[in-house]
């Protein structure tokens, strides 16, 4: 009888040759996460054909990935949006479907696929058939393993960037100097004092992120420590293009924020700052990270990841 139940189970895991779609929408490095989950499903099932379903503005990275056969670009509202979008889907003539997202226009989008497997973050009655943990679990896959780098440049790009970059030093720090909000943000000072040390140093430094607030952050920074060796990005490069700029680098500093996770998903050894050590929850746990917190781990995991204190940030010493 278990034997029976056992083969069971084994027969609704993905085959050769089927088609199975990823979702996931929302923030970056929400998206990036989800992208090396996808990374370790393809591992699991390299002969499947995989998709990944995201909004548009993160569709050219995940693009790139190599264990990534086709992507569908598309949105979730306004409804005309989500009718293109589950058209998109329908005609993809899928397996399987595997939702990484909690909201129920994701579930609808699975409901009215037509594709008969679907995993997903929560068993709605009749949206999914299975869990997303039980399936991972039965899969004997490690969903939340980051022990190995899961975003990679392409070879053009990569040389691309190293051109970009040729007039900085062969030693740079990715600067993540952004965030998306005030209270995320390591303040001016901080990084002034500590830039200024990096510079003295040798190093080159390249100033990312993206958005008019960053952009006028990173001239203030640039004013402050007038030095020839920084490089300027914000608000100039692609994802793809910041994701090759992180694989010419040496070393990354910055905010939580989706960058944060782009640079140390690359492999590229990175320093996380925020007010407190939330770095595991958000799956920045591979060996070559290290997250520094003004607070230790805070007592309430769904408050502390809402509400942030710019304040206690400010205390992570720039030295």
């Amino acid at each position: 009888m278990q034997e029976t139940l056992t083969n069971k189970l084994l027969e609704k895991l993905p085959k050769n040759n089927e088609r199975v779609l990823w979702i996931r929408f929302w923030a970056l490095g929400d998206v990036l996460q989800s992208a090396s989950e996808a990374m370790l499903f393809k591992e699991r099932f390299p002969d499947v054909h995989l998709s990944f379903l995201v909004q548009p503005e993160y569709a050219d990275i995940i693009k790139e990935q190599p264990w990534c056969d086709s992507v569908i670009a598309g949105y979730k509202s306004p409804s005309k949006e989500f009718k293109r979008t589950l058209k998109l889907v329908r005609a993809g003539n899928f397996d399987w479907i595997i939702s990484k997202n909690h909201g129920g226009k994701t579930a609808i989008i699975s409901l009215l696929s037509g594709v008969k497997n679907r995993v997903g973050k929560t068993l709605f009655p009749f949206f999914y058939k299975e869990t997303l943990q039980k399936f991972f679990a039965r899969a004997d896959i490690k969903n939340k393993e980051r022990k190995q780098p899961t975003l990679f440049a392409s070879k053009e790009n990569i040389s691309w960037a190293k051109d970009y970059l040729s007039a900085l030093p062969d030693k740079k720090l990715f600067a993540i100097i952004g965030a998306s909000n005030d209270c995320k943000m390591w303040p001016l000072e901080n990084w002034i004092v500590f830039l200024s040390s990096v510079l003295k140093n040798g190093w080159g430094v390249v100033f990312v992120g993206n958005g008019a607030n960053e952009i006028g952050f990173a001239n203030e920074l640039q004013s402050a420590l007038n030095h020839e060796n920084i490089k300027n990005t914000v608000g100039t490069l692609t994802l793809s293009q910041l994701l090759s700029v992180a694989s010419v680098c040496s070393a990354a500093v910055g905010n939580d924020t989706g960058t944060l996770h782009l640079a140390s998903l690359s492999g590229l050894p990175t320093i996380g700052l925020a007010d407190y050590d939330q770095f595991d929850w958000l799956g920045l746990t591979m060996p070559w990270f290290t997250g520094l917190s003004a607070a230790g781990k805070p007592r309430n995991r769904k408050n502390s990841i809402r509400g942030r204190d710019a304040d206690l940030l400010a205390k992570i010493d720039p030295q």
